[in-house]
């Protein structure tokens, strides 16, 4: 008994006993599952590390591709200021409550001149409003588009209730009637728009960049014209008779440079790819 203890604990002994064929067989493929094993790790250290230099790469590459055209931002700032001044300058005209056609230039302002434009904005390579990513900003784009159109109906709405209250003759004017184009090309507009973020109502395929580049078209298009009218709104009798000269002019400047604003952003983005 005395003699075996010795035996079972030297490890010499034990080695021994572990070096028959079967044993080694059997440690040859312990050893290749420890390799295969630590290949495998590598190749995932290695897969994990390239990640890392591909995600390094990706981020560079956004960095360098933010707005580095400062002049482009501060026009952009200065065109979300233009819009305010010319949205208090008509509220403060109008005086909203005053009578019901004070609605009107009211409603459309904030549909044609904030939130048309905002919406378009939110685009903008140097002004957007919001850093969300792509899918955001077409979440709010047609959210907003949404607000523009029910404040564009109503204030039609509100001013073909007053022309017939106060019997007025409709669609007299260049404004009114180009007016009524533009909400009629909006409805065709929206709808493009809500086949671009749903394709599959289509019966038929449409490749989702000539969908894209169809809807900002119409809706350069749609905006530059709603703006037109805008400006022709400012010729009005009403508008004339309770503004100053410079007022006036603030406007038209206000006017203007949003227009020109935003089709250099879709141009930016579209025309010139």
């Amino acid at each position: 008994m005395h003699t075996l203890i010795p035996l079972l604990d030297d490890p010499y002994r034990i080695h021994m006993q572990d070096s028959s064929p079967g044993n080694r067989e059997g440690n040859r493929n312990a050893d290749q599952d420890m390799s295969a094993r630590k290949g495998r790790q590598n190749v995932k250290a290695g897969f994990q590390q390239m990640e890392g230099i591909v995600d390094s790469l990706i981020e560079r590459h956004l960095i360098a591709e933010k707005p580095k055209n400062k002049i482009g931002a501060a026009i952009g700032f200065c065109v979300h200021l233009l819009v305010l001044a010319f949205t208090l300058v008509i509220v403060w005209t109008a005086k909203p409550s005053s009578s019901l056609f004070s609605w009107h230039p009211t409603l459309m302002t904030l549909a044609f001149v904030v939130l048309m434009p905002e919406a378009i904005l939110l685009f903008s390579p140097w002004s957007s409003p919001i850093t969300s990513p792509r899918s955001s900003k077409v979440r709010w784009h047609w959210l907003l588009q949404i607000g523009m159109a029910v404040s564009a109906v109503t204030g039609f709405i509100v001013i073909t209730a007053n022309k017939m209250l106060n019997g007025y003759p409709h669609y007299t004017s260049w404004h009114g009637m180009i007016g009524l184009y533009v909400l009629a090309a909006l409805t065709f507009q929206m709808s493009g728009g809500l086949l671009h973020m749903y394709p599959g109502i289509l019966p038929f395929k449409v490749r989702m960049v000539t969908m894209k580049r169809i809807h900002a078209l119409f809706g350069t298009i749609l905006f530059t014209v709603s703006m037109g009218v805008v400006s022709l709104g400012l010729y009005s009798s009403w508008f004339v008779a309770n503004v100053d000269d410079r007022l006036w002019l603030l406007c038209v400047v206000c006017v203007g440079v949003t227009q020109l604003y935003v089709l250099v952003q879709v141009l930016r983005n579209y025309a010139c790819r």
